[in-house]
């Protein structure tokens, strides 16, 4: 069956969202792009419940804050037949005698309801179908004891069975295709991959080929590996190490060929430069390891786990969805990725845009991005900014084929920075957040500073993708981050990108004011004095007058004291 269309209801963030599944140019694959906190996830988790959850839910921690009257958590999920002959060939065999009925009915959609009802703490499924309303009145039918049907227009009847057959409604004709069509829906079953970098996608210890042979899918990689080698089935790669076995010159021959297939194939995927090595013991120990091309690095051999973040991202995108889509002949698989980008370089995030809409060409694939280089530029509507509107609920725009997607408001929308017309002046300023900007623009205005300084934000961890965009573009900011943890990691993220940015552009608050506490964030700059006081005045207009006792250690960076008053008073969670 075909999936056409996804619509979610008062799910999370969500009120009511509606997704048409359709190619754009030749592949499925849509992304969603859009700051932190949007609901990009959200929307993820709830299409991976095509698969109906088994685990128990509280209905309060999935519904719409926005809703408390709402009886359900919904999700549909919209199919169609690829054929008339993929449900006629299941009819057939369960309506005897009824060709003239079987000719006019025209299946034009089955939906999947997969729902959790208020009070209730495990999601159940229901099914619908939608037919064509081709001259269906006036038909009758008659349950045989077999457990077939038979249903002829009443002007077909003889007069022994108008007494036996009933009129056939819509209610009863739905009941009749459910019941006959159950185990052909359910087909779709279990085919979603909600896939996350995780290291059951990497090879990072020995494997023992005797173990292996009799459950590959213990290893799902490896298995992958011997696919590209065409030992497609559990039997063809048993086979192939039962036949390595006490052969010295059949299991380097097996060595071989795995090591220069898999590097092949990487190599077609991934435009980076290194080499797949596969070794396999007298005592069928599988290894593989990693090493980079060229004679200076002939001999380094690298186990995977010792490669980078990037590189775990890639390559365990390729040991799993990649060599299945390619070798296997997936097929019509849901497939959902959150941030399939992280630590990995532009010019490797087009490689895996690239493979992705490959995958998309014959599967159902939805990613959540950060990163304006996952942005397909040449079939725009595959791009969908996902954005909340003034009720906090989340809410999509499909970017349209007649706009630019580095047009002004798309990069504002999609990513929270409009690079044309934030860098203009030579003095510019990259910080993380909205507060970091009104923070920083005050004080130069206070301090009168004539030239034009122009300050952009990111929105938290977005900062990265968003330095990845100006070195795109060739603009290089001053860039200035917290000193608390993530705005340490940012830092060096950024400072990894290279080009335009170094240690001497990127700067934490403690580099520029070494005074600051360690772990400071720029409130720490404004004086306790300052910040007490707004924090009560605000804290008074929000909560209750009770917060004269507040007093804040100059020693300890504030936020984090003033998340912790709040969480001791539960104002904060």
């Amino acid at each position: 069956m075909l999936l056409k269309q996804i619509k979610i209801c008062n799910f999370k963030s969500i009120s009511h969202l509606n997704f048409e599944v359709k190619k754009h140019g030749n592949s499925y694959t849509s992304m969603f792009v859009g700051i932190n906190e949007v609901g990009k996830s959200n929307i993820l988790q709830a299409m991976s419940f095509i698969e109906t959850p088994e685990e128990e839910f509280n209905f309060l921690d999935l519904n719409n804050q926005n809703n408390d009257k709402e009886e359900y958590v919904d999700i549909y999920f919209e199919f169609e037949f690829e054929n008339d002959k993929a449900y006629l060939s299941v009819l057939k065999k369960k309506i005897v005698e009824s060709n003239a009925f079987l000719k006019l009915l025209k299946i034009q959609t089955i939906t999947k309801n997969v729902y959790l009802t208020r009070g209730e703490s495990h999601f159940k499924e229901a099914y619908t179908v939608s037919w064509e309303d081709n001259k269906l009145n006036d038909y009758c039918y008659f349950f045989l004891p077999t457990g077939e049907y038979k249903i002829k227009h009443v002007s077909e009847l003889n007069s022994e069975e108008l007494t036996a057959f009933e009129i056939l409604d819509v209610d009863k004709l739905h009941e009749i295709l459910i019941d006959l069509l159950e185990e052909t829906i359910k087909e779709y079953k279990n085919k979603v991959s909600f896939w996350k970098p995780e290291k059951e996608y990497l090879i990072t210890e020995p494997i023992n080929l005797q173990t292996f042979k009799d459950n590959p899918l213990t290893n799902i990689p490896l298995k992958n590996i011997f696919v590209l080698s065409e030992y497609k089935t559990n039997e063809e790669i048993k086979a192939k190490i039962e036949e390595i076995i006490n052969n010295h010159s059949l299991r380097r021959g097996l060595q071989s060929t795995l090591s220069k297939d898999a590097t092949k194939y990487f190599g077609n995927v991934w435009k980076h430069e290194i080499e797949i090595d596969i070794e396999i013991s007298e005592t069928l120990l599988c290894n593989v390891h990693i090493k980079d091309k060229g004679k200076a690095n002939e001999n380094k051999f690298f186990n995977m786990n010792s490669r980078s973040q990037g590189f775990h991202q890639f390559a365990s995108l390729i040991l799993s969805l990649s060599i299945q889509h390619h070798s296997l002949d997936m097929k019509n698989r849901l497939i959902l990725i959150d941030e399939p980008e992280n630590h990995i370089h532009p010019s490797g995030i087009r490689d895996i845009r690239k493979e992705l809409l490959k995958i998309g060409e014959n599967n159902y694939v939805f990613l959540a991005t950060h990163s304006c280089f996952m942005i397909d530029k040449k079939n725009k509507e595959r791009n969908f900014i996902i954005k909340k509107d003034n009720a906090k609920n989340t809410i999509h725009q499909q970017i349209s084929g007649e706009s630019s997607v580095f047009d002004d408001e798309v990069l504002q929308e999609a990513f929270g920075i409009n690079v044309y017309k934030d860098f203009l002046s030579p003095y510019k300023l990259l910080v993380e957040g909205q507060s970091d900007k009104k923070i920083i623009e005050k004080t130069l205005a206070k301090l009168k500073v004539k030239e034009t300084i122009l300050i952009t934000n990111g929105h938290g961890d977005n900062i990265v993708s968003i330095a990845s965009k100006l070195n795109y573009e060739d603009i290089s900011p001053l860039v200035i981050l917290d000193d608390d943890e993530s705005g340490k990691k940012n830092r060096d993220k950024i400072i990894k990108i290279g080009s335009n940015f170094t240690d001497t552009n990127v700067l934490s608050l403690k580099d520029l004011e070494s005074q600051i506490v360690t772990g400071g964030t720029i409130e720490d700059l404004m004086g306790k004095a300052f910040v007490e006081s707004k924090f009560k005045e605000q804290y008074n207009l929000d909560f209750e007058k009770e917060s004269n006792t507040f007093s804040l250690d100059e020693t300890k960076p504030f936020l984090n004291q003033i998340k912790i008053y709040l969480a001791e008073k539960c104002k904060w969670s």
